[in-house]
């Protein structure tokens, strides 16, 4: 007779309840990830949108795009020397005054898109020390003014390798993978690779809930536009593939 026994069935059970605490824990962990991501996303946005709003009532432009800035922080010398200004401590370059934030894709260039960063900081509006140049390197892309997290724009805490960019959309220069919004002023976190559902809860609850109107908008493939001129369209929450970006204008 042999002496092998199996498990008894509360042995099982027991195993069993261990086996759903277990999962039931990873997945209240994974929860809790994706609520700090989320509430992430949301702290920063607004806490740039209100940096933004106070730049403009207290300099009377927009940061980046400021024609005088350089007499409120002195000249930036690599970047933008003038012999009528003194150095500052990182310093800065003056804008056109147009209320448009340009971009510059070139090498360790001036930027109004990467000095509205410098800007804000000098303004005590936001934390950390921008350079206010394009980078050095371009990325797979091609681009030079994307951004580095930490370096010439700010890091967010959505993920590790997100950032806080900002960019304009103006007549005839959409972009292909955005509704074709027209903005002389916009927000870009890129790299937070939100889903469709995700993007959809921070959008209703900071704006209108809505992926191409209002003050937050992404992008269309995150919505059931077939392209990006839909702008009726709706969040496509049954869509498990879609990655989306946030894009805030701000009001000042």
């Amino acid at each position: 007779m042999s002496d092998e026994q199996g498990f008894t069935l509360i042995e099982c059970a027991i195993v069993l309840a261990v086996i759903g605490l277990l999962a039931g824990g990873v997945m209240v962990g994974q929860n809790m990830v994706e609520s700090a991501r989320m509430r992430a996303a949301n702290t920063e946005a607004q806490l740039y949108s209100h940096a933004i709003g106070m730049f403009h009532e207290k300099y009377a432009g927009l940061p980046g795009d400021l024609p005088n800035a350089t007499t409120f922080w002195g000249d930036n010398p690599a970047l933008c020397s003038d012999a009528s200004i003194a150095d500052g401590d990182l310093g800065t370059c003056n804008g056109n005054g147009d209320m448009i934030v340009q971009s510059v894709n070139l090498p360790n260039a001036s930027s109004e898109q990467m000095q509205m960063w410098t800007q804000l900081s000098r303004a005590e509006l936001i934390a950390g020390r921008y350079s206010g140049a394009t980078a050095a390197t371009a990325d797979g892309l091609g681009r030079y003014d994307t951004g580095v997290a930490g370096v010439n724009v700010p890091r967010s805490e959505a993920e590790s390798q997100a950032k806080w960019n900002s960019a304009s959309f103006v007549a005839g220069a959409p972009d292909a993978s955005l509704f074709n919004r027209v903005a002389n002023f916009t927000l870009t976190l890129a790299g937070a690779d939100f889903s469709v559902q995700q993007m959809h809860m921070i959008d209703k609850k900071l704006d209108d809930g809505l992926p191409a109107t209002g003050m937050i908008f992404t992008n269309w493939r995150c919505s059931t536009a077939s392209d990006g001129n839909n702008f009726t369209a709706a969040y496509a929450m049954n869509n498990a593939n879609a990655v989306c970006d946030m894009y805030i204008i701000p009001r000042y």
